[in-house]
């Protein structure tokens, strides 16, 4: 079983799209008063013991900066039996959402509204988004914030042409050196830029682009950097052109990596790939393959597939059709039911698959263009097997298109918002937002900067934003970027609805922009069998100064205790590290109140073996008060 389609051709059929006029978010005369390094939005929680009779407290940190905050919990070791799920609507009874047995499945989302820097508690009542009271047990807690208050920071030029296919690509492999790479289509080349490197209000002067359009003139819609080596990229062509691989010489200068194709130019072109039409509109690299999207919505019959080519030769390794899910059927101008491709047009990758997205053309049945009458929203996380690991289809509010006519005869409103950009935090991440994506949407009816979507392809929330310039409908490039890194946040295009090529070299870099708010997601558990990792001792004082004990006993085998004071209530870490700086463990990571408290260390590390003989470190960290001791593990 891999899914339902939840098409509407019928209903489609009782009328036809107008001409589509695309509503942009953002304030069109806003001015960018902000250029500066990221701010890091870091957000502090810990695990929490909860006995699900009333609402759990929840304490947590804001650090660096504010933010709207919403509650997400999903579920943790219940088991989930897989298929049709999720919010549900008149074009989605049986739930928005398809995912594959065991996968945590969403149980809730609470928006909690906007908080100031500092220790705040927020609640949860125990239900799920369906208003039921959930079984005891142990779920995953995370916190999402998003600073939607403060102006927008400029990191740099968005790109931009006139026929609105300028693109911004962030080097995927590289994101803890900050680096993004700009493509600008129609003869302006690429650029790399370092985030934070400059003060674009001030000194707003693009970067010499290295040409690579002229070595390959027909192409430029999609661009991706080797996970290799960051001196080499990939270009991919919507229209005719092929894929092409090249290297940097410089910032501003490539030649062709003439290994690659079979004629010795750094070029494959498209006809030798494939004999239908060539669409190839997004690209990346892992493990040594290119991936590339190829959705041909025009073709009879149409083809959704990704082509997978070996990144050394460009020779063609394999298909993975996708037809299953992204063809679908609809009426065209003149009426009539036609078969057509809704992508897939954009994709990002990890260890456990491939997110896919279908480009925001919303429609795509229609031969002719975006007035065609299918209903189809949908993106999805497929395996390397090509079994799909979740899809969200239409009707739950994120990446939807739903045609007036079925709109009228369901009762619903009318959306066309399809995915014009996908992004994920891989599950093999260390950070908490490990299996979270970021999207941006793109329609008639869009009212955001994007959306970001759970591991199971739910959808958490609307990116909204006050204080940013509009978000041209074919200028998205949303990502969040979660690995720990002074890079961490949320990033998306601004500036103006569709500017020209003329009007980005007068209104550097502002006409189109890359901006960034501060954004994090922190993880905990929340539940029942939650063991508390840190003891409060009654005392007849309240300490009046932060102290850490020393260890005892020490040596000691198997076992050792920490004691310290909080003189005020702050978020506390107790770590510990080997000698050489490496952290072993974590046993404090939380808000605490003011007193006095009690560890132990049972000599395993994160992954529950345990030490080796030795001396080895151990710190209490708070934003007043920072010291370390030794102790010393005899086995």
């Amino acid at each position: 079983m891999k899914c339902i389609k939840q098409l509407a051709a019928g209903l489609a059929g009782l009328g036809l799209w107008s001409t589509m006029v695309f509503a942009v978010p953002g304030d069109p005369n806003y001015e960018f008063v902000k250029s500066e390094s990221p701010t890091v939005l870091r957000i502090d929680v810990a695990d929490v013991r909860y006995d699900f009779n009333g609402s759990a407290t929840i304490p947590f940190t804001l650090n660096n900066s504010r933010a709207h905050v919403w509650l997400v919990v999903y579920t943790k070791d219940q088991k989930t039996t897989g298929g049709n799920g999720g919010p549900t609507s008149p074009i989605a009874p049986q739930g928005a959402l398809w995912r594959k047995p065991g996968l945590p499945n969403m149980v809730a989302v609470v928006d909690k509204g906007q908080f100031e820097v500092g220790s705040h508690t927020v609640t949860w009542d125990g239900k799920d988004w369906q208003g039921n009271r959930v079984p005891q047990g142990n779920y995953s807690l995370y916190l999402v914030g998003l600073n939607d208050l403060d102006d927008t920071n400029i990191i740099g030029p968005g790109g931009g042409s006139g026929n609105g296919y300028g693109r911004v690509s962030v080097d995927a492999n590289y994101p803890r050196k900050g680096q993004y790479t700009l493509s600008i289509q129609g003869g302006a080349g690429i650029m790399r830029y370092q985030i934070g490197a400059q003060n674009w209000l001030q000194d707003p002067v693009l970067k010499t682009a290295a040409p690579v359009y002229e070595l390959f003139p027909n192409l430029g819609l999609s661009y991706a950097t080797d996970s290799e080596d960051p001196n080499i990229g990939y270009l991919a062509s919507v229209y005719a052109g092929g894929v092409a691989k090249f290297r940097w010489k410089d910032g501003s200068a490539a030649e062709p990596v003439r290994e690659f194709g079979p004629e010795g130019t750094g070029l494959r072109p498209a006809a030798d790939i494939t004999s239908n039409a060539p669409k190839f509109q997004s690209i990346r690299e892992r493990d040594g393959k290119l991936y590339i999207t190829h959705g041909d919505w025009g073709q009879d019959p149409p083809q959704s597939e990704l082509i997978i080519l070996d990144k050394m030769t460009g020779k063609t390794l394999g298909t993975l059709d996708l037809s299953e899910w992204f063809n679908v059927e609809g009426v065209n101008k003149e009426g009539n039911l036609v078969a057509g491709s809704n992508g897939p047009a954009v994709l990002h990758l990890d260890e456990q698959g491939i997110w896919l997205g279908n480009g925001g053309w919303g429609t795509g049945a229609d031969a002719q263009g975006p007035d065609g009458g299918a209903d189809f929203g949908l993106f999805m996380k497929v395996g390397y097997d090509g079994n799909p690991i979740w899809i969200n289809n239409n009707g739950d509010g994120f990446g939807d298109s739903i045609s007036p006519p079925t709109a009228d005869a369901l009762g619903m409103a009318p959306q066309q918002q399809g995915v014009q950009t996908i992004w994920g935090v891989p599950v093999s991440s260390t950070d908490a937002a490990a299996g979270f994506s970021a999207i941006a949407e793109i329609g008639p009816d869009n009212d955001s900067f994007g959306a970001i979507i759970g591991p199971d392809g739910a959808g958490i929330m609307h990116v909204r934003l006050t204080k940013a310039g509009n978000q041209s409908p074919w200028q998205t490039g949303n990502l969040i970027s979660q690995d720990g890194s002074a890079y961490d946040g949320f990033y998306f295009v601004t500036g103006s609805s569709n500017p020209s090529t003329q009007q980005i070299r007068d209104k550097v870099p502002t006409a189109i922009a890359l901006g960034f708010v501060p954004f994090d997601i922190a993880k905990a558990v929340i539940g029942s069998d939650v063991s508390t990792a840190v003891e409060e001792l009654e005392t007849a004082v309240t300490p009046r100064k932060f102290s850490l004990k020393d260890a005892t006993p020490n040596p000691f085998n198997p076992s050792t205790t920490i004691e310290f004071e909080i003189a005020q209530a702050t978020y506390a870490r107790l770590e510990i590290y080997n000698t050489t700086g490496q952290k072993v463990k974590t046993l404090v990571d939380q808000t605490l109140a003011s007193g006095s408290y009690r560890t132990v260390w049972d000599a395993l590390d994160e992954q529950g073996k345990q030490v080796s003989t030795g001396t080895y470190l151990y710190t209490l960290t708070t934003q007043e008060f920072r010291e370390t001791k030794r102790f010393t593990f005899l086995k």
